[in-house]
C-alpha cells in the first residue's frame, strides 16, 4: 500500500474544510429563515393567547353586565306592575268619584231649602236675636224651644250618602216632636228609625225625595227615601211618628 504525501495530505485536508464550509454557507440561511419563522409563528401564538385573555376578561365583563341588566329589567318589571296596580287603583276611585257625582248631578235639585226664618248674621253691626245681640258670623236657626228641641248626631258612615255625608259626620237638627208633618219637605234630609224598613236597630240619615199619602193611612203624610250614593229609593215609605230628626246644619 502506498502511504500519501504529506503535501497531499494537506491539499485532502483543505479541501474537506472548503467543502464543509460550502456546505454550512450553503444551509445556513434556510435555517434562519426557518427559525425567523419559528419565532414569528411563536409570537403569533403568544398573541393569540393574550388577546383570548383580554376576550376571556371582556366575556367575564359583559356577563356581569347582563346580570345587571337582568336585575334592573327584574326591577322595573315590578315597577311597572306596581305603576299598573296604582293606576288600576285610581282608575277605580277614578270611576268611584264619577259616579257619585252622576247621582249627586242628578239629585243636586232635591238640596235642602231654606226654613223659614233661618238666616245668616252679618258680623258687621250684629242682629237681635230675642233679647241677645249677636254680634259675630252666625247662621241662626230658630227653634222652639233650643234645649228640647235641638239635637245632633255623628254618623258611622256606610257611604250612602256621599259626597254630603262621611263618617264620623257631625249634624245639627230639630227632634221630629217640634215639627210639624208639613214641615218636612222633598229635598230634606231626615234620619229616622230603620227597625221596619230595613230590619235595623240604627237609625238610617237619608233624604227625602217625595212626599206622599201613607199607604197605611191615606190620610197622614208620609215620606220616599234614599242615599244620595245608592242607586234606588229605600223599600218603605217613612212615615213621620219613625222621623227622629230633620237635619239643619252638617259640619263638614
Amino acid at each position: 500500500m502506498e502511504k500519501l504525501s504529506p503535501l497531499l495530505l494537506v491539499f485532502l485536508l483543505i479541501g474537506s474544510i472548503i467543502g464543509i464550509g460550502l456546505s454550512y454557507a450553503t444551509t445556513n440561511p434556510q435555517l434562519n429563515e426557518l427559525k425567523n419563522q419559528l419565532e414569528d409563528q411563536n409570537s403569533m401564538i403568544s398573541n393569540i393567547e393574550k388577546e383570548k385573555e383580554i376576550d376571556k376578561n371582556k366575556i367575564s365583563e359583559m356577563e356581569r353586565e347582563i346580570i345587571v341588566l337582568n336585575d334592573e329589567i327584574s326591577n322595573n318589571k315590578i315597577d311597572i306592575i306596581e305603576l299598573e296596580t296604582k293606576i288600576s287603583q285610581k282608575d277605580e276611585d277614578l270611576n268611584e268619584i264619577n259616579n257619585i257625582w252622576k247621582i249627586w248631578e242628578e239629585h243636586k235639585e232635591l238640596s235642602p231649602r231654606n226654613n223659614f226664618g233661618y238666616r245668616y248674621n252679618d258680623p258687621g253691626g250684629g242682629s237681635c236675636l230675642g233679647n241677645c245681640m249677636v254680634s259675630i258670623q252666625s247662621l241662626i236657626i230658630p227653634f222652639k224651644d233650643v234645649k228640647d228641641c235641638m239635637i245632633w248626631s255623628r254618623f258611622n258612615g256606610t257611604g250612602s250618602m256621599r259626597p254630603v255625608i262621611y263618617k264620623d259626620t257631625i249634624t245639627i237638627g230639630i227632634k221630629s216632636k217640634c215639627l210639624d208633618p208639613s214641615e218636612i219637605n222633598k229635598g230634606d234630609m231626615i234620619i229616622f228609625n230603620g227597625k221596619r224598613i230595613f230590619d235595623s236597630e240604627l237609625a238610617i240619615g237619608h233624604q227625602v225625595i217625595d212626599t206622599v199619602a201613607c199607604s197605611n193611612d191615606m190620610s197622614k203624610t208620609c215620606y220616599i227615601t234614599k242615599g244620595i250614593y245608592n242607586n234606588h229609593i229605600d223599600p218603605k215609605e217613612v212615615r213621620f211618628e219613625e222621623v227622629i230628626m230633620k237635619i239643619t246644619l252638617i259640619n263638614f
